[in-house]
């Protein structure tokens, strides 16, 4: 891109006008926000699809459990080829993996709220100190 020489002083527009920020400390704010998981504020629809996508992975993960467990209750033959060692196992596994990404969650949501106020606090001073210095 090429740079514009010649530029009259009253046609430059400033940083705030073309939509960027002035403040680099509201900058690394947003970013962070941007990083974190949270649930958008304005969803497009009511129900959500990610809720589903989550149930649906956590089913397939426990359905080896579940179909050895089927297996036992109904007396099928094919249950004396499980490893149910190695099944109780995985499933401790399973449980203690669901409890950690159910934590992390409510974690980084609550992370998310933090950051956000931070913005809202940063961005009333902001505006609070410009409607000052316009006075």
């Amino acid at each position: 891109m090429r740079e514009k020489k010649n530029v009259p002083l009253g046609e430059a527009l400033p940083l705030a006008s073309l939509g960027l920020s002035t403040n680099p400390y509201l900058d690394e704010l947003r970013l962070k926000r941007a990083t974190l998981w949270r649930p958008a504020r304005e969803a497009r629809w009511r129900w959500s699809w990610v809720p589903f996508f989550e149930g649906v992975s956590v089913f397939l993960v426990a359905c080896p459990f579940l179909m050895a467990l089927w297996w036992w209750v109904s007396m099928d033959p094919a249950a004396a080829l499980v490893n149910w060692k190695q099944l109780w196992i995985n499933l401790a596994a399973f449980v203690t993996l669901l409890a950690l990404a159910v934590s992390i969650r409510r974690l980084n949501e609550k992370a998310a709220g933090v950051v956000e106020e931070e913005i809202d606090a940063v961005g009333n001073t902001a505006r609070s100190q410009k409607g000052h210095q316009e006075l």
